[in-house]
């Protein structure tokens, strides 16, 4: 069987790849990266059937169409990411890396919003601890005078 790439996005640690073929541009089929290999993901999204319940459809890995997408997949990986298998290798590192680096951008902005809506929480407990001693001291006060 004949497949042909339309479209490619390539996978984050935090996202499947993605790609779309020829005779199939409104079915998105999902990839990810393991050993600086790509491995297709059997289950697929058909996004022209109206029932949203057939969306998601999953394919065997043995039949002709997983493969000729597998196939499709190694032979891009081997074209566009790397010349030979010691360069597949050394660019599997640097795709990797750069996959890491970016999980961790998302991560540090994750634990930067963390940490703000922390520190938002702990301002308005701090101040109805004050609120909390303010009252207290007013009442010592009334006492007093």
């Amino acid at each position: 069987m004949k497949v042909t790439l339309l479209k490619i996005e390539l996978p984050t640690l935090s996202n499947w790849g993605i790609l779309q073929i020829n005779n199939f541009s409104n079915t998105f089929y999902r990839f990810s990266v393991q050993d600086g290999k790509p491995v297709l993901d059997p289950s697929f999204f058909a996004e022209q059937q109206e029932d949203p319940e057939l969306k998601h459809q999953h394919m065997d890995k043995n039949s002709d169409l997983y493969k000729a997408i597998q196939q499709l997949l190694e032979d891009y990986y081997l074209k566009n990411v790397a010349d030979g298998a010691d360069v597949l290798k050394k660019t599997a590192t640097v795709v990797e890396m750069k996959l890491i680096l970016n999980n961790l951008m998302e991560y540090a902005d994750l634990m930067d919003r963390s940490l703000k809506n922390y520190e938002i929480e702990r301002f308005e407990k701090l101040k109805k601890d004050f609120d909390h001693l303010v009252g207290q001291l007013g009442n010592v006060e009334k006492r007093v005078y």
